[in-house]
């Protein structure tokens, strides 16, 4: 039987991985949807789809997640991955359902430039702490990862790919004064989590 160091959530890997999950939930509920910030991934995707909607935020993205999960199983260190991500993608998914009936619907701004500075810097901070536990937040840090260890290309360049499609709908949906915005709190919050990154 293996030691507690071999478990894939040992008391290390599980207080960062839940404070960074904890972080996440608090950065939609505080600054993503109340300003209708959309900066790519699963949880951008489910912000524009419940602008028309009106479904539970948490739900679409654990839902959404549920394909990319499977192929990181596939892809990314089988039981320890799938471990670390469902950890993650399951507490933040059930504590942004759970804040948004606690916290201020519209926020702690109306401020839109305040909001997007605030959302890259807190993302930031909660998707470094979950690299640091050698985990992703699901979504497109799956492929990030997957693409990285397979081609060495840079997370960061790899983020900034593969939600180009979905920064550019939120620009369309939400207006391109928005748009400008939101692409900067992508940038800003995937930078910060790369440079925390564990390979």
């Amino acid at each position: 039987m293996g030691t507690i160091k071999n478990f894939p959530l040992n008391r290390q890997t599980f207080f960062l991985l839940t404070v960074g999950s904890l972080i996440q939930a608090l950065n939609v509920n505080l600054f993503l949807a109340p300003a209708k910030i959309a900066p790519g991934g699963v949880s951008g995707t489910a912000i524009i789809i419940q602008e028309f909607t009106g479904w539970p935020l948490g739900l679409m993205i654990l839902a959404m997640n549920v394909p990319l999960l499977i192929l990181g199983y596939r892809s990314l260190g089988r039981f320890k991955f799938l471990t670390r991500t469902l950890y993650v993608v399951l507490l933040s998914s059930l504590c942004i359902d759970l804040f948004a009936r606690w916290l201020p619907p519209e926020g702690i701004t109306d401020d839109l430039l305040l909001n997007s500075l605030y959302a890259a810097i807190v993302g930031g901070i909660g998707n470094g702490l979950v690299y640091r536990g050698q985990g992703t937040s699901g979504g497109t840090s799956i492929l990030g990862r997957i693409v990285q260890l397979k081609t060495g290309i840079p997370i960061s360049q790899v983020y900034l790919f593969t939600d180009g499609i979905i920064v550019l709908i939120a620009g369309i949906v939400f207006g391109w004064e928005r748009h400008r915005c939101i692409y900067a709190s992508g940038i800003g919050r995937h930078g910060m989590a790369s440079a925390g990154h564990v390979h």
